[in-house]
């Protein structure tokens, strides 16, 4: 929110995008790409879920795609990176 001299408060629409990826990557990269500066929510349906990495004991860890211009939010309390697909 903006504040303009006589302390009225602008504010602008919520974008929200919502998209059934179809646990594609692609989709997922493609779409953080295109609407990094003009989306407020992503809604994600059967997002991608795949090896991220390994840990110090070389373990494999599964996860969402990582993107600088976004946080994964998953709508449950607790879940295990090594689970196959939550």
């Amino acid at each position: 929110m903006n504040r303009q001299p006589n302390n009225t408060i602008l504010a602008k629409p919520i974008t929200i995008i919502q998209l059934n990826c179809n646990k594609k990557d692609y989709t997922i990269h493609s779409l953080l790409n295109q609407h990094i500066y003009d989306t407020d929510i992503l809604l994600l349906q059967e997002p991608s879920w795949g090896h991220i990495g390994a840990d110090t004991q070389g373990t494999d860890i599964r996860g969402p795609i990582g993107h600088r211009s976004w946080i994964f939010l998953l709508p449950y309390a607790s879940y295990n990176l090594n689970d196959k697909q939550p």
